[in-house]
């Protein structure tokens, strides 16, 4: 099977920094929204609007660890 990334010299785990941010169209519950990745926060606002709900990577990461205590990165690996 072709790979392309391999044609344009990509290793097979490399991965590319987030360094301006990424849209893609999502549905949820059959309603349109837009996730924007972006390299401080992560937002999503239902399709066509301005706001939305907009959260910090360190926020998301605390209320993670908050959750489940295996994402804290003092959690000793399992």
């Amino acid at each position: 099977m072709h790979d392309a990334r391999r044609d344009r010299g990509a290793k097979e785990n490399e991965v590319t920094k987030l360094d301006k941010p990424l849209r893609r169209e999502v549905e949820i519950d059959s309603k349109p929204y837009t996730l924007t990745l972006g390299p401080h926060k992560v937002k999503l606002t239902p399709k066509g609007h301005r706001h939305g709900i907009e959260v910090s990577w360190s926020a998301l990461l605390k209320m993670g660890a908050r959750e489940q205590p295996a994402l804290s990165p003092a959690a000793p690996p399992t």
